[in-house]
């Protein structure tokens, strides 16, 4: 019967991290995450388009079917190098960002676009990451969290609210309480992951 309780968490776990798809958005399409290949992410639109993800400690060269881009900076200003050799910089202050460029340098509005999607991509949400997904997952895992520390520090009130409350004068034996506060470590460790994102 306890096992209930593990298998039903462990369900929802999974079933919360594949739930919600990880997304990257670059020139009006979603690009669905599909597989980390060393330090780069992955990813390909419903078209079948690849996205490509390469980060280092200068930014980031992204590479989308074959035209690779290279964007460098921080959050406050990046600059973005196009595969046809232009240099474009996107400036953000505060809730405003503008775009620059360089003398002689020609741009769109579409590649003003692509510039403000590139950005998002490396200084903005981890991974182009919906927010719906993030708060449902930091939500679960607070959920989790939560329930692992009670398994730790009240192993017995714990286990009143999963199966005591079924019977009466009866106590849980030692064993199962130690096995209770272990669940709870694991409990308290996947729920970190998840509030921290490392489990996505």
């Amino acid at each position: 019967m306890r096992r209930g309780w593990y298998y039903l968490i462990l369900f929802l776990l999974l079933a919360g991290c594949r739930g919600q798809a990880r997304l990257a958005r670059f020139d009006g399409q979603d690009f669905r995450f599909i597989q980390r290949e060393g330090s780069a992410e992955v990813f390909q639109s419903a078209d079948g388009w690849n996205l490509r993800i390469e980060r280092d400690d200068r930014g980031a060269k992204i590479t989308v079917d074959g035209l690779v881009y290279q964007v460098t900076g921080s959050q406050g200003q990046s600059d973005v190098a196009f595969p046809d050799g232009r240099e474009l910089t996107w400036t953000v202050q505060g809730s405003s960002s503008m775009g620059s460029s360089g003398m002689g340098v020609a741009a769109s509005m579409e590649d003003w676009d692509r510039v403000e999607d590139l950005h998002s991509l490396v200084f903005g949400r981890a991974s182009g990451e919906p927010m719906a997904g993030s708060f449902a997952r930091v939500a679960f895992g607070l959920v989790v969290l939560v329930f692992g520390a009670l398994e730790i520090f009240n192993p017995r009130l714990a286990w009143q609210i999963a199966e005591g409350w079924r019977y009466e004068n009866l106590e849980p034996s030692e064993a199962f309480l130690i096995f209770s506060r272990i669940g709870g470590v694991v409990l308290v460790g996947v729920g970190l992951l998840l509030v921290f994102g490392i489990l996505a």
